[in-house]
């Protein structure tokens, strides 16, 4: 009989065992399972958010990337001008942004920013002047003379200045004798350059 409790007894001490081996198994493997689950959703929630911090940065760069306007107009050949008559530049040596209408004689301002604006006037006969006046939405921001007694001229300004988008800058006579700028001697030219 002793034998048989003893035989009964191992047997119960094995399927205990063997009971409690099957539990540390099948919670090693749920807790294998969870794990796993855990570290895949984990790995989804980094992948989306990696896309809106790619998508952030984009955005971000293209607010910041510098916008290039860069505008010189000349003129190809001897102009004549008319008293209070813009100057109708022909030749596009840059329109970088777009901003100037070699229709209209005027530049538009595709961006807010501060601009730096450069007129030249040149003239081919002695004894004769013309004022030139920069103008930006109809108010004169700068007046480029040129004239001389004995010589060829060529006269300029240089204008910095805050510009928004949509603002109009051309360049018109408004004073003075001469009435052909000439192109043999110097150049005529408008340059608008966005700095900042």
């Amino acid at each position: 009989m002793v034998q048989y409790f003893i035989l009964v007894s191992l047997l119960f001490v094995c399927h205990v065992f063997s009971l409690s081996r099957a539990r540390i198994l099948f919670e090693t493997d749920d807790s294998r399972f969870s794990y796993e689950q855990r570290l895949l959703e984990r790995l989804i929630i980094l992948e989306q958010e990696s896309a809106s911090l790619r998508q952030r940065i984009e955005t971000l760069e293209r607010q910041t990337s510098p916008v290039k306007v860069i505008t010189e107009a000349r003129l190809s050949k001897n102009y004549d001008i008319g008293a209070n008559s813009r100057v109708m530049f022909d030749v596009e040596v840059s329109n970088v942004g777009g901003g100037f209408d070699f229709s209209r004689g005027e530049f538009t301002a595709p961006v807010n920013g501060t601009y730096l604006v450069f007129v030249q006037a040149c003239l081919g006969f002695s004894n004769m002047w013309l004022d030139l006046n920069i103008v930006k939405d109809g108010a004169v921001v700068g007046r480029v003379f040129s004239g001389d007694d004995a010589y060829h001229s060529c006269g300029s300004e240089t204008v910095v200045m805050e510009l928004h988008s949509g603002n109009k800058l051309w360049v018109a006579k408004v004073a003075g004798p001469a009435t052909v700028l000439n192109e043999d001697h110097g150049r005529n030219s408008f340059t608008v350059v966005l700095i900042r």
